[in-house]
């Protein structure tokens, strides 16, 4: 099963993103996944501390913290997770390397752009799925 986040803080843009994602995965039945969406990132953050997702959809322009600041927190606590951003400003794309973000999507998002980057990041958890080693 692949956990995916959804982080915006504005109700149309997380359904428009949610709509999309939705849309690729029914598009791929052979993909088994799940979608929570998130208002703020504290709400995000306390998930994570849960346990962590395997890709995080985060808007950067949020009022108090904003999608940097998350994906750093996000960080410190999944090293591994697929961050991509999806933002109405290129402002912060060079910040974006410090969190090591897989992809930087400028809104609104087409839809041939959210396949694209969709498409790699499945080919890279499936590739770590198949590499994974159960160890009880």
């Amino acid at each position: 099963m692949i956990r995916i986040a959804l982080l915006d803080d504005e109700n149309d843009q997380r359904e428009i993103t949610a709509a999309l994602l939705e849309r690729y995965l029914s598009q791929h039945p052979e993909l088994s996944a799940q979608v929570r969406s998130f208002q703020s990132g504290y709400e995000l953050l306390d998930a994570v501390e849960r346990g962590g997702f395997d890709l995080y959809l985060l808007d950067i322009v949020m009022p108090e913290q904003n999608g940097i600041e998350v994906g750093l927190a996000v960080r410190r606590l999944d090293s591994v997770g697929l961050i991509v951003y999806l933002t109405t400003s290129p402002d912060y794309a060079v910040d974006s390397y410090l969190t090591n973000a897989f992809h930087y999507l400028l809104k609104p998002v087409r839809w041939e752009q959210m396949v694209s980057v969709l498409d790699r990041a499945m080919d890279i958890l499936a590739r770590r799925q198949e590499l994974g080693v159960m160890v009880r």
